[in-house]
């Protein structure tokens, strides 16, 4: 067993640092017509319904490489809401001030600063909330499966649930029909 987690940790390393950069999302099709919300939404789901899937099967590779492409539709998503609630502009920008750090921040920074809002100000209305959560949470996985703090698979799987359950207050807020 010891062994194994001398392998696990290179290669998270390695997903890590593959995902740096900018992120590859698709927000068009192939003509160049926007892709919109509702793929991005459901796009997002089906990554954190994997990544719990990972999660039960310790596949540790996934859960780092899906976290890291929420975070990555997660930006696109989050510059929706600031165009349709610009009420939430700062808020939102104050947010994914944390990207460039995504592969260094500390769980601990992430909770106090992001989460609990330390680092953000006043948050303008509860849909800023929303769309603040679809980042922070896949970064706090990320962090998870950095520091491996006791426990991380269960945190890992809690961010997640925590994340997919905003999702009908995020379709509603982006107004897209979830059925």
């Amino acid at each position: 067993m010891r062994s194994m987690k001398f392998l696990t940790i290179p290669l998270v390393a390695f997903t890590l640092a593959a995902c740096e950069g900018e992120p590859d999302v698709p927000v068009t099709d192939q003509s160049g017509a926007d892709i919109g919300s509702a793929a991005l939404v459901t796009a997002y789901t089906k990554l954190g319904n994997e990544l719990i899937g990972a999660v039960k099967q310790g596949d540790q590779v996934t859960i780092v490489s899906n976290a890291n492409q929420m975070v990555d539709y997660s930006i696109n998503l989050v510059d929706r809401f600031r165009e349709q609630y610009p009420q939430c502009d700062t808020y939102l920008r104050a947010v994914k001030d944390v990207v460039p750090r995504i592969n260094t921040i500390s769980v601990e920074v992430l909770e106090n600063d992001y989460h609990q809002d330390g680092a953000l100000g006043e948050m303008p209305s509860e849909t800023c909330y929303h769309a603040k959560d679809l980042l922070v949470h896949p970064a706090s996985v990320i962090a998870l499966m950095r520091e491996q703090p006791d426990g991380y698979l269960e945190a890992v799987e809690a961010e997640i649930t925590e994340v997919l359950a905003h999702m009908d207050a995020v379709q509603g807020e982006l107004n897209i029909d979830s059925n």
